[in-house]
């Protein structure tokens, strides 16, 4: 969900997506209620993550970025597969993201 500030009164649904790495689970339990959360290192969206010629998502995971943010509910994940690319990218080393479809 994309919020402009505390006062925002008409959050959008956003398509954006983010790709990390999981570091850690963590179990909330308020005894009422359990929480699963995911603790993640992130790729940088904007110089980390890009597109190639057949559409594939490429992946610099050692470029980390929202690093203030590290915390996702479980709920909120989708689960992924790295696979380290083959050919050179301009010196940087890029992973394809294979996403698994439901």
């Amino acid at each position: 969900m994309h919020i402009a500030s505390a006062k925002d009164n008409n959050p959008k649904i956003g398509t954006s997506r983010y790709y990390g790495l999981l570091n850690e689970i963590w179990l909330l339990d308020y005894h009422c209620i359990r929480i699963h959360v995911f603790f993640c290192d992130w790729v940088d969206s904007g110089y980390g993550v890009k597109t190639d010629e057949l559409g594939y998502k490429l992946v610099d995971l050692y470029r980390l970025g929202h690093k203030k943010d590290p915390f996702i509910l479980a709920a909120q994940a989708n689960q992924v597969f790295y696979v380290k690319e083959q050919g050179n990218s301009g010196g940087l080393l890029f992973y394809r993201v294979l996403e698994r479809l439901y």
